[in-house]
Order: structure tokens, then C-alpha cells, then sequence
């Protein structure tokens, strides 16, 4: 006789993955936006409300009308938005069970996977401040035939044509452009940007995001968008410094331990988006 692999798994250590959660995505999108750090939790836009007046070609001893520059009586504001999840965790799990993981980080981790798939979410489709919604009617289209094709790309490129910094798409659309180009003998470029591959269309890269929307009807976005504060484009928003941080922008607090000794704690990120200009955000509507 011999040893047997049940009875030798007894005395063996297992190795173990912490919780996988298959709702996850790469969420390029934050990524990619430059973020703002908004202090007081409101971010105020200041415009200016007159074209400078300014003077060239002209004689000696002509008159130069002076200029200022004349700011909106009523900025527009932007309030951060709370993403909140409730945790409960036995306090007794998190004193016996911390070995090789601690039980705490664990489940916050997985909640904060969640947290930032919603954030996400509420970039692109909130309908006070996400893109979609915060996008002027000036600088929307509407593709010329159904499906985006080149000619509609190149259409979005010409409304937000200073300095654009990605398009963003669902895959499925970003997929049935690259048909549209194939159909027409067109070839798309590629680059990489944090370790990944990405398609682009006259140097502009394509980011996917499974959080724009498709309904049952076939019905999408294309986004262009240029970005950055000191370019007027647009920005993410977070609070600075929250206190009881757990990763950057996430708060953990415990906030009651019942007579059942189970612990619950609030998870909060708070987030906007901020359009500094309409011309720095265009949105295109396309039918798969």
C-alpha cells in the first residue's frame, strides 16, 4: 500500500486566490481622465462672457478699444456625487480567519471593484453630469447611414477637432466600425497605452467601455472627447484627502458593532465630471 492523495492533503497548505469577481472590467475610462482634486466638495467653473476685442493691421495713430474680460454673473457649479456600499463581517471572522488574507480588505476589495464599475456607469450615463448628458446639442451628430464609418469619425473629428484625446465606445461598436473599415478596404492603426493594445482612427485612439449603453434596438454613442483642465477639456472630479481612506478617494468607516458582534462599516467614494468647455466634448449617435 501507499500513501494516498486524500490522506496526503491533510497535512498540505492549499493555495488559495482571494475573491474573484467576474463583474470587473479594465474601466479605461478612468484611467485615462486627468482628475481634479475639489477640496470644499463643489467645483466652480468660471467663464468668460465676450470675445476679446483685439486690433490688427492698423495705422499709426488709430484708435485701440479696450477689452476685458467680462465673467458669467451665475458659474456653473458641480457637487460631488456619493457611491456608497454597506459591508457586514463577524468580528469574530476578522479576528481568527487572517491568515494567509484579512478578511476585511478582502470584502472591502471586492466592494470597491463594484464601486468603481458604478462609477464608471454614472461617468458616461448620470443624468446630471455624465457625458452623454452634459454634452451640448451643438456638438452632437448623427451618423450619415446607421453603423459608424469612417466618414462619421472623421464627421465627429471636425466638432472637436482641438487637441482630442480618445474616442470612447462600447466593444461591440468599436467592433462593427472595424467591419465598416474592412468592408472598405481601410486600415486601422493601433497603439499601446498602459500595457494594452488599443485601435485608433487618424491617431486617436479608441478606448472601449462596456458602460455605454446598446438597446434593444441597436442604439449607441460614439464619445470624442479632448480632456484636461489646463486645456479646458474634460476632467474627473474627487474629494482630497477624505478621511479613513482605504485606497485613494474611498473611505472606510465602521459605524455600528451590534449585540450579535457583527461589525458593519460604509464604504463612500465621492466623484463628478467636469466639462470645461462645450466644444471639448462631442457625442455621435450610431445604430449596430
Amino acid at each position: 500500500m501507499a500513501l494516498s492523495g486524500s490522506l496526503a492533503r491533510l497535512t498540505s497548505t492549499t493555495t488559495k486566490t482571494v475573491p474573484q469577481w467576474k463583474g470587473v472590467t479594465p474601466r479605461w475610462l478612468l484611467k485615462f481622465l486627468p482628475y481634479i482634486q475639489v477640496k470644499a466638495g463643489v467645483y466652480r467653473v468660471n467663464r468668460v462672457t465676450n470675445d476679446p476685442f483685439v486690433t490688427g493691421g492698423h495705422g499709426e495713430g488709430d484708435v485701440i478699444s479696450d477689452s476685458f474680460a467680462s465673467l458669467c454673473n451665475d458659474p456653473q457649479e458641480y457637487t460631488l456625487s456619493p457611491i456608497e456600499a454597506g459591508l457586514k463581517i463577524h468580528t469574530r471572522v476578522m479576528d481568527l480567519y487572517t491568515d494567509p488574507y484579512d478578511q476585511l480588505q478582502l470584502q472591502a476589495k471586492v466592494l470597491i471593484d463594484a464601486m468603481k464599475e458604478q462609477q464608471e456607469y454614472e461617468v458616461i450615463n448620470n443624468p446630471h453630469f455624465g457625458l452623454l448628458a452634459a454634452t451640448a446639442k451643438s456638438m452632437t451628430l448623427t451618423t450619415e447611414s446607421g453603423p459608424p464609418t469612417p466618414n462619421d469619425m472623421d464627421n465627429l473629428i471636425s466638432i472637436v477637432w482641438n487637441q482630442p484625446a480618445f474616442f470612447l465606445a462600447h466593444p461591440k461598436t468599436i467592433a462593427r466600425f472595424g467591419h465598416e473599415c474592412t468592408k472598405r478596404g481601410v486600415c486601422i492603426g493601433a497603439v499601446e497605452m498602459l500595457g494594452s493594445p488599443f485601435q485608433t482612427w487618424r491617431g486617436i485612439p479608441i478606448v472601449p467601455s462596456n458602460k455605454i449603453q446598446i438597446d434593444n434596438e441597436g442604439n449607441s454613442h460614439v464619445v470624442l472627447m479632448r480632456v484636461g483642465a489646463e486645456n479646458m477639456g474634460v476632467a474627473g472630479l474627487q474629494h482630497a484627502s477624505v478621511q479613513n481612506e482605504i485606497i485613494p478617494g474611498i473611505s472606510i468607516r465602521l459605524t455600528n458593532i451590534d449585540n450579535k458582534n457583527i461589525a458593519s462599516y460604509m464604504l463612500t467614494l465621492y466623484h463628478s465630471i467636469v466639462v470645461h468647455t462645450e466644444e471639448a466634448l462631442g457625442t455621435m449617435s450610431v445604430k449596430l
